[in-house]
């Protein structure tokens, strides 16, 4: 685990990082005129992922592919529901 002034980090290559401009000189990106991005202070990552996913495209639709098959949205949401 790496150490920095901003706190701990997994990262190890912090090239990019250090060579950043000041903080003063960096955008002011203000999202908050986008309807989709906007998102309550509290969120439930699984349920926006998955429950809203599954109920916009369908809970038959493949969310994973991997060699051997694929699982669905509601297969993954099955085990919380």
């Amino acid at each position: 685990m790496l150490e920095t002034a901003e706190g701990r980090s997994a990262h190890q290559d912090t090239f990019a990082r250090d060579h950043l401009p000041d903080r003063a000189l960096w955008p002011v990106m203000d999202y908050s005129t986008l309807a989709e991005l906007n998102y309550p202070e509290h969120l439930n990552c699984a349920s926006e992922l998955l429950d809203a996913t599954s109920m916009r495209a369908g809970a038959g639709r493949p969310a994973l592919h991997f060699p051997g098959g694929s699982w669905t949205y509601g297969d993954l949401a099955a085990p919380s529901g």
